[in-house]
């Protein structure tokens, strides 16, 4: 029997991306979960302890166990503290653990593997609070003492991290795998006709790496170009953006052409997905992109940023801008609305380029990697 624990500890708060990918990893490999592969939830994560876990993904599949769950953040971080000491193993007897949440603790003698979301705290640093570069940089600098191997959701944040490291992996005999993420919601069957009313819609925190700013700008000269001026959604927290960017919003809400919807649940999320004319995402730097996947599976046609991973999301389907060009997102808005039987066939492209993409490919791609990570000695076949 092999035995995974999984680092569930971001799905116990408010979830962003890497919160969300932590849920659905671990759905995703609890629904496989049998008497040759037992899958163990930690609650609690190195230096992540949280206050309480009640809002925290958990499985009653037979074969997945929770045991920390019950415990307090100040009994697990000396839990954490003794297990990366060698005095105690980690809960649960795991052949292999895997951290999703920045943080890599020593295991002991069991395998560790580290997921990189991204490096934007090193590659665009005034894009992230101090606090965050310091937190993201110590994970990423533990890592290469702790881990046994990394994962990456691009082979652009790949490339990024060797680009960084070089041949410390090969060096450290730590081995690496790009596998790509999935989206949360079900596609839908038929591409979106094209409809005069719906607005634009944008998923994400309001922080200057989501280019909130140009963003915003872009809206305003779309405003004054387009025929329809449909009105601009966006869904997510408030995050740390300056007050410039927050003041633009509540002007342009109290002209009706935006609204700040503030953190969804996934139910209200879809529904906005599904209702969007288009998402506008001009993102400066993503590690993988979830909302540009997300949206194109509600067959809705997705404006986003010709960098980072972003063109490996979006493949064909996307219409990518210059996210540092005003002219370059507006133009994009624009063109969108222009031909109703172009804006069907991009919703068809969207509708086929995210069906390649699933959670269930992402936990086979994972058992196969944790087999090849896990000394043959301790890893049956599962």
């Amino acid at each position: 029997m092999m035995r995974v624990g999984l680092d569930v500890s971001q799905t116990c708060v408010e979830i962003a991306g890497c919160g969300w990918a932590a849920h659905q990893i671990a759905q995703a490999l609890s629904a496989k979960a049998n008497p040759d592969l037992g899958i163990i939830l930690y609650h609690h994560f190195g230096t992540w302890a949280n206050s309480d876990t009640d809002k925290g993904f958990y499985s009653d599949r037979p074969f997945v166990e929770s045991p920390l769950a019950d415990m307090t953040g100040h009994e697990a971080k000396i839990l954490w503290q003794k297990i990366g000491k060698g005095s105690m193993a980690p809960p649960g007897n795991p052949d292999l653990i895997h951290s999703h949440n920045f943080s890599a603790p020593g295991t002991g003698r069991i395998p560790l593997v580290y997921t990189v979301h991204d490096l934007a705290f090193w590659d665009l640093p005034h894009t992230s609070t101090e606090t965050n570069r310091l937190v993201c940089q110590d994970g990423i600098l533990q890592a290469l003492e702790h881990a046994n191997a990394f994962i990456f959701p691009s082979k652009f944040t790949q490339s990024r991290f060797l680009n960084f490291f070089g041949d410390i992996l090969s060096k450290n005999r730590q081995s690496c795998q790009v596998v790509y993420w999935g989206g949360r919601f079900p596609g839908i069957s038929r591409p979106k006709s094209f409809s005069k009313g719906s607005p634009w819609l944008f998923v994400g925190s309001l922080d200057p790496r989501k280019n909130i700013r140009n963003l915003l700008e872009a809206f305003d000269l779309y405003w004054e170009k387009s025929r329809q001026k449909r009105t601009l959604l966006l869904a997510g927290p408030q995050g740390w953006t300056t007050g410039k960017e927050w003041n633009h919003i509540e002007e342009l809400s109290n002209r009706g052409r935006a609204k700040h919807l503030g953190y969804l649940s996934e139910g209200e999320l879809l529904k906005r997905y599904r209702n969007a004319f288009g998402l506008v995402w001009p993102s400066l730097y993503e590690g993988f992109g979830l909302p540009v996947l997300e949206a194109m599976s509600q067959g809705t046609p997705v404006i986003t940023s010709d960098r980072t991973c972003l063109p490996e999301v979006g493949g064909e389907a996307a219409i990518y801008c210059n996210p540092d060009s005003v002219e370059s997102i507006a133009a994009a808005m624009i063109g969108l609305e222009t031909e109703e039987e172009a804006y069907r066939d991009r919703s068809r492209k969207s509708l086929h380029r995210s069906s390649k993409f699933s959670w269930q490919d992402t936990a086979l791609k994972l058992l196969e990697f944790y087999r090849d990570v896990i000394p043959s000695s301790t890893c049956p076949s599962v």
